[in-house]
């Protein structure tokens, strides 16, 4: 029971620190291989995080591109920037909220919305 606790131990930060992150614009990250196409022509989930003063922020968010809004599915706040330091707070499925215009946020979604529309991924 010693040798799995901590086999564990050493093995869930490594596959959590294994995750790559690709900077997409000035404040937001995003993990490439978490895209998903949602059960829907117009649907997407993506993990990313974001830094805020000194806490990061990590989501796994669903996007609609035909009706330009978004929810979060999970939150997780951390006490820390780039994902370090103690989970402060959690959340789970929030309401879908519209993307306001000339944000990262809604930046981010009409490139990916667009890239994915043009290589079929998406049909709306």
């Amino acid at each position: 029971m010693k040798k799995l606790l901590l086999l564990l131990l050493f093995l869930i930060p490594n596959l959590v620190m294994g995750v790559e992150w690709t900077k997409m614009t000035n404040s937001i990250y995003s993990n490439r291989e978490s895209f998903e196409i949602v059960n829907s022509n117009s649907r997407f989930r993506l993990l990313t995080y974001t830094n805020y003063k000194k806490q990061s922020l990590r989501a796994l968010n669903e996007y609609d591109c035909l009706e330009k809004r978004y929810r979060n599915l999970t939150a997780t706040l951390f006490s820390e920037r780039d994902l370090k330091g103690i989970v402060v707070a959690t959340e789970g499925i929030q309401d879908w909220e519209y993307l306001i215009k000339g944000t990262d946020h809604a930046f981010l979604i009409s490139k990916r919305c667009e890239i994915h529309k043009k290589f079929g991924n998406l049909k709306y």
